[in-house]
C-alpha cells in the first residue's frame, strides 16, 4: 500500500473508525499477553492461529483462525476497509450481521466442509452475504489478490 494511502487508513481507522480499532488493539493486547507475535499484512496487524476456526477483523487488526485459508488475510483486510467507511456504524452494519452469517453457514454447510470442499469453493459459497462478498471484493482490489 502506498504511504499515503496507509497513513489515511490508519487516520481514518484511528478516528472515524475508532470503535472498533479500540477493540482490535484491546485483543491484540491480549495476544501478546499469550506470546502471539504480529505480523503485518499491507499495514494491517494481525496474529495467526487466535481460535480454532473463523477469522475475524476489527479495524486495523485482524485475527486468523487455525484454518484459514490463502485468501483470508485479503477478505480480513476488506472488512478493514469497510470499517472506515462505516465507522461507528461498524459493528451494527458489518460485525453482527458478519458473525450471524459466519455461524448459519457453518451449520448449513457442515457436510460440504467436512468432506473437502476446495477453497475456492467455500469463498464463493461464504460470499453469498452482500457483506461477505463487499469485504473479499475490496480486500482483493485494493490488496492485490492474484489466485494461484
Amino acid at each position: 500500500m502506498k504511504k499515503f494511502a496507509l497513513a489515511l487508513f490508519w487516520l481514518l481507522s484511528l478516528t472515524w473508525g475508532l470503535p472498533a480499532t479500540l477493540a482490535g488493539a484491546a485483543l491484540s493486547l491480549v495476544c501478546l499477553a499469550r506470546g502471539n507475535r504480529p505480523k503485518i499484512f499491507h499495514g494491517n496487524l494481525y496474529f495467526e492461529h487466535v481460535r480454532p476456526r473463523g477469522s475475524n477483523n476489527l479495524g486495523p487488526f485482524f485475527f486468523l483462525a487455525d484454518n484459514a485459508m490463502a485468501f483470508t488475510p485479503y477478505h480480513e483486510a476488506g472488512h478493514g476497509l469497510q470499517n472506515i467507511l462505516y465507522g461507528p456504524l461498524f459493528f451494527l452494519v458489518v460485525g453482527v450481521p458478519s458473525e450471524i452469517w459466519y455461524h448459519r453457514f457453518l451449520r448449513a454447510h457442515a457436510a460440504q466442509i467436512a468432506a473437502g470442499w476446495s477453497d475456492n469453493e467455500r469463498r464463493i459459497a461464504y460470499d453469498k452475504h452482500p457483506i461477505e462478498r463487499q469485504a473479499s471484493r475490496w480486500g482483493a482490489q485494493v490488496y492485490g489478490w492474484v489466485q494461484g
